[in-house]
Formats: C-alpha cells, sequence, structure tokens
C-alpha cells in the first residue's frame, strides 16, 4: 500500500488515511480498519470528555471512533473566548481527518446549509 494521505493520533490510537492501488480509500484506527466509500457519511461530534467520528455507509454497519483529545483541546472553547476552528484544528487532528474524508462537524455542519 503506498504512503498514508493522513496520519495522526486520535487520543491513545494511532490513524491513518491511505488511498490503496484500486483507489478505496482505507481509515485505520488503532488495530481497526474501514473502507470509506464515496457514499459515506462522515461526522466528527465533540464532547468535554470525549470526541467521536463516525463513518456510515449503506449496507454496512456504522464505524465509530471514540478518542480522548488533550486538556487544552477540551478546555480551550472554555477558557478562551477567541477559540474558533483553527485552534480546534490545531488541538484536535481528527477535524483535519474529517475533513479529508468530507465530513462535517461541530463547526461546519451540512444540515447548516440547507
Amino acid at each position: 500500500m503506498p504512503a498514508p494521505e493522513w496520519s495522526g493520533r486520535l487520543g491513545r490510537l494511532r490513524a491513518e488515511l491511505r488511498t490503496a492501488d484500486d483507489g478505496r480509500r482505507v481509515l485505520t484506527v488503532g488495530d481497526r480498519q474501514v473502507v470509506v466509500r464515496p457514499d459515506a457519511a462522515v461526522r466528527h461530534r465533540g464532547g468535554l470528555l470525549h470526541h467521536r467520528i463516525t463513518v456510515e455507509q449503506p449496507g454496512e454497519p456504522v464505524f465509530t471512533v471514540r478518542y480522548r483529545p488533550s486538556w487544552h483541546a477540551r478546555l480551550g472553547p472554555l477558557l478562551d473566548a477567541t477559540h474558533d476552528r483553527w485552534a480546534a484544528e490545531s488541538d484536535d487532528p481528527g477535524l483535519e481527518l474529517t475533513a479529508r474524508l468530507g465530513g462535517t462537524d461541530d463547526w461546519v455542519d451540512d444540515r447548516a446549509d440547507t
């Protein structure tokens, strides 16, 4: 398989997004893997203690990853009045991963556009 399109850590879990030779996009988080099809709905949701990325695809079980971000990522929105999407992206690599997969998050939600 070629070099990862994206790699990072989601909490304590190592995560990689690769494009296979046949064009499939494969997301690996820890010891779990999912092929992310073009019709997948990817969502990132933040919380005070955990963040969650879900990949929903027709005919497949939902792939969910829960992870605990750094303290700074958890407390930033509460303590910093200027905390915005760019600060959140630097604290939480899951936001960049979600954007690469064409998903939505708490900062940019597809329902707001309709």
